[in-house]
């Protein structure tokens, strides 16, 4: 990573499971490692040198592809590694979905929270596939950007407010001794401001 780095280049890290991993129910723990492990002589500076792709080894080529949710579960945690490892830079650096990407499933899985695009493999070998998936790419633009212009947030958007009202949550209830004593707090509270 460093290498190409300082060569000016633009990384591409590829991180993902085998599905004996995935089986195993061991993938977010395997690719944040990978990642991290990736990663650790990588700078925040370099950030807008750094692309990462999610592509599962069992994936890859065969025409089989995890759910969506599966796919925004193991972006969540490269996201999170990536905020743990950069802080707030950790936002910037794009996540790409790899591993059977076709015509069919580009608008689905480029439409998953985290996934900011795909990395294309023997699809983009076929010109009518490669031009099915970049026009499900340019469809999902025109959608966020109309949306935005309404002021309807992402589901980017949302997924990164989600995350943080569930960081809040959690600090919260470290502060608080109890359930008990958090929820006995908070009645008076709750009564004063029904008054």
């Amino acid at each position: 990573m460093r290498t190409g780095i300082d060569a000016g280049l633009l990384v591409v890290l590829c991180c993902g499971e085998s599905l004996d991993t995935r089986r195993a129910g061991d993938t977010e723990r395997w690719v944040t490692r990978q990642v991290q492990s990736a990663l650790a002589d990588v700078h925040a500076a370099d950030i807008d040198r750094l692309v990462i792709a999610y592509e599962p080894i069992w994936a890859i080529g065969t025409g089989r592809t995890p759910s969506t949710d599966e796919i925004e579960v193991v972006h969540r945690a490269i996201r999170t590694a990536l905020e743990r490892h950069y802080g707030a830079t950790g936002q910037a650096a794009p996540i790409l979905y790899g591993g059977s990407v076709n015509a069919e499933n580009a608008c689905k899985i480029m439409a998953v929270p985290e996934v900011g695009g795909a990395l294309v493999g023997g699809a983009s070998l076929k010109a009518d596939s490669f031009l099915a998936i970049v026009r499900a790419a340019e469809q999902g633009d025109r959608v966020a950007k109309a949306l935005a212009k309404l002021g309807v947030p992402s589901a980017k958007d949302i997924a990164v407010l989600i995350a943080r009202i569930d960081a809040l949550n959690a600090s919260v209830q470290k502060l608080s001794p109890t359930k008990a004593a958090a929820k006995s707090a908070a009645a008076p509270v709750a009564k004063a401001a029904a008054k």
